[in-house]
């Protein structure tokens, strides 16, 4: 009858978009995987800040809890400004449209220089009054105001790193980017071991730190982001 047709038809058509959109959703996954080591990456800097500071202390590594949202926040910017650019530059590749790309990449990095300085402005100077808009308790307000201003301070090279890695993606680049990310993790790791804790022995070996505490969990973060870049 008319409804058991109807009900093989669904199935034949479902049969059939299922074979036609495999390779579509190979091709989605191939290209977002690199966008989702991204992502994975930032937050796995935050944890790498937040376990390595923890050994501090509770009060430390509350002192990167409380301001967290707020490096959310200025990361998510940075991330808007990013997704912008590589949208126009992938067409214009896309499109055969060379020069006009390559206009267009240093269009985004003049910009993404400045919208970095404009937001590294306006979170030194937010920076001290930020813990005590969160209603901190003065003990920790100190290590969060030097975290938030190291990290304000790195945005703008934050900026040019994630724009470095949308712009390349762009271009069809994976594999750069994916293995910088990767390095930047690592980097991320040597770089707080040398500056958040002193100078200490580890079974035979002196491993040098500058003793920095919190902020130089943040500074370790900045190089790493800086030397990617």
């Amino acid at each position: 009858d008319a409804y058991a047709e109807k009900k093989i038809g669904a199935q034949n058509m479902g049969k059939w978009n299922w074979k036609e959109l495999k390779p579509e959703i190979a091709q989605v996954w191939r290209l977002s995987l690199p966008a989702i080591l991204t992502q994975i990456t930032t937050i796995v800097m935050q944890y790498i800040d937040a376990s390595m500071v923890g050994q501090l202390g509770k009060e430390a590594s509350a002192s990167i809890g409380l301001v967290s949202t707020s490096t959310w926040l200025m990361m998510g910017l940075c991330r808007a400004l990013v997704v912008g650019f590589s949208v126009m530059v992938a067409q214009r590749i896309g499109a055969g449209e060379d020069s006009d790309a390559r206009n267009l990449t240093k269009q985004a990095l003049i910009s993404g220089l400045a919208f970095g300085l404009l937001l590294a402005g306006i979170g030194a100077a937010a920076a001290g009054a930020l813990p005590v808009w969160l209603h901190a308790e003065a003990a920790i307000c100190g290590d969060a105001t030097a975290y938030f201003l190291v990290f304000a301070l790195s945005l703008p090279a934050v900026q040019l790193n994630r724009l470095a890695v949308g712009l390349l993606q762009a271009s069809g680049n994976m594999r750069t980017p994916s293995i910088l990310l990767v390095v930047m993790c690592a980097l991320d790791v040597v770089f707080n071991l040398l500056l958040i804790f002193p100078t200490r022995r580890w079974g035979s070996v002196t491993i040098p730190g500058a003793g920095m505490g919190v902020a130089g969990a943040a500074l370790g973060t900045a190089l790493a982001e800086a030397v990617v870049a």
